[in-house]
């Protein structure tokens, strides 16, 4: 082997190090920004599910007044619909990404147990 072929190969290698240094920081980049995408994205899930499952419960318990009241809008089938709503969304989070997320959090836990121990009780007096 000569200097000059030596030479070469170790330009070519290092040329083709150098190559794969960038298409992999190039990668880096753009699956760190998608990582952070997917964060944002499962942080407005949360949120959202979080936000809409309050208002499903002072939609609940709105309606329970108003029927308690004696509104004669307010049926037992409006009723019990306000209770499959707010029974649906619990379910979403129970069995949803919020499982995970939640099941490290000791509140979490709480707060979904009484949530789920009150529909059950709204759900055996429905019969």
């Amino acid at each position: 082997m000569t200097r000059r072929f030596l030479y070469r190969a170790i330009g070519w290698c290092t040329g083709t190090i150098a190559l794969i240094a960038v298409g992999l920081g190039i990668l880096l980049v753009l699956m760190r920004s998608e990582l952070i995408e997917r964060v944002a994205t499962l942080d407005d899930s949360i949120l959202y599910v979080a936000a809409q499952s309050e208002v499903d419960l002072l939609r609940l318990t709105t309606a329970g007044q108003r029927y308690v009241a004696g509104d004669p809008k307010m049926t037992p089938d409006l009723l019990r619909e306000r209770v499959d709503v707010l029974y649906s969304r619990v379910e979403t989070i129970v069995q949803g990404d919020l499982r995970q997320l939640g099941a490290t959090v000791p509140e979490y836990v709480t707060a979904v147990q009484k949530l789920k121990a009150y529909l059950a009780g709204i759900d055996a007096t429905w019969g």
